[in-house]
C-alpha cells in the first residue's frame, strides 16, 4: 500500500476487516471486476465516514439504517459498516453484490422446504400460516403488525435497489414469512432453506427468487436470474 494510504490510516487509525461472505465473493470475481472493486476499497480507505456521503460519480453512496453504508461502481455494490472496540475505530467490509444481466433462469432445485410437495410450508394448506384465514398474522385484521396504524412495528420492511419502501414483513413460524405490500395486500411469502438464506414464492407457489442475509440484519433479495433487486431491513 502507498504512502498517501499508509497516512489516512496513520491518521484515523482505522483497522478494516472483512466477512467470510465478502472473502468468498471476492474470490469468484473476474480480474475486471476486481479492478472496480480495487477502486471501491480505495475510495474507501481515502475518505473518513463523515466524507463518504459527499462522494461524486462514479462512486454511489447511500447510508441504510443501523450505520451500514452502501457504495456502488459499475455494477458492483459493496457493503460495509464503521463501529468501534476496545482498539478502537474499525471499518467492516460486509459483503458485495453483482448486478448481472446474464441469463440464468432455473425452473427448480430440489428442496425438502419445499411448499409445493411439503404443505407445511404452503399457506395455501396450512391456514396456521395463510393470514387470509389466520387473524394474529393478518395485519389487516390485527393492528400490532400493521404499520400502517402502529408506529412501533419494527419490521423487517421491503426496500427496492433505489431505497424505495414497497413493503413489510411478518413472521408466521420460525420457518416462514410473509410479505405484504405497502397496501397490507399479501404478495410473496419465504421459507428458510441453508445457511440463512430464505427462498421467495408468490401467493400462488411459484419461486421468484430468495433472500441472501449480511452480518448485520440485512438481507439482499435476488430474483431467480441472481440479479439483485432490492434489500429486506
Amino acid at each position: 500500500m502507498g504512502d498517501g494510504n499508509e497516512r489516512v490510516r496513520e491518521n484515523t487509525k482505522m483497522r478494516y476487516h472483512v466477512t467470510p461472505e465478502f472473502n468468498s465473493k471476492l474470490a469468484s470475481i473476474d480480474p475486471q471486476g476486481l479492478v472496480i472493486i480495487s477502486a471501491i476499497v480505495n475510495f474507501i480507505k481515502n475518505n473518513d465516514k463523515d466524507s463518504l456521503l459527499g462522494a461524486t460519480a462514479p462512486f454511489q453512496v447511500r447510508l441504510l439504517g443501523q450505520n451500514i453504508y452502501t457504495i456502488k461502481s459499475h455494477n458492483y455494490r459493496i457493503y460495509l459498516s464503521f463501529g468501534t472496540d476496545n482498539n478502537g475505530d474499525y471499518l467492516l467490509f460486509l459483503d458485495i453484490a453483482i448486478e448481472t444481466t446474464k441469463a440464468m433462469q432455473y425452473k427448480s432445485f430440489f428442496a425438502i422446504k419445499n411448499p409445493r410437495t411439503n404443505y407445511t410450508y404452503d399457506p395455501n394448506r396450512n391456514y396456521l400460516i395463510d393470514p387470509r384465514r389466520n387473524m394474529m398474522i393478518d395485519p389487516n385484521r390485527n393492528m400490532m403488525i400493521d404499520p400502517r396504524r402502529n408506529k412501533f412495528y419494527g419490521g423487517p420492511y421491503v426496500y427496492t435497489k433505489d431505497l424505495e419502501q414497497i413493503g413489510f414483513v411478518v413472521r408466521a413460524n420460525e420457518n416462514v414469512i410473509l410479505i405484504f405490500d405497502q397496501s397490507a395486500h399479501f404478495v410473496d411469502f419465504g421459507v428458510k432453506a441453508e445457511h440463512g438464506n430464505i427462498n421467495i414464492f408468490s401467493v400462488n407457489g411459484s419461486w421468484n427468487g430468495f433472500l441472501v442475509p449480511t452480518q448485520q440484519e440485512v438481507y439482499l433479495r435476488f430474483n431467480t436470474m441472481n440479479q439483485w433487486t432490492g434489500l429486506t431491513i
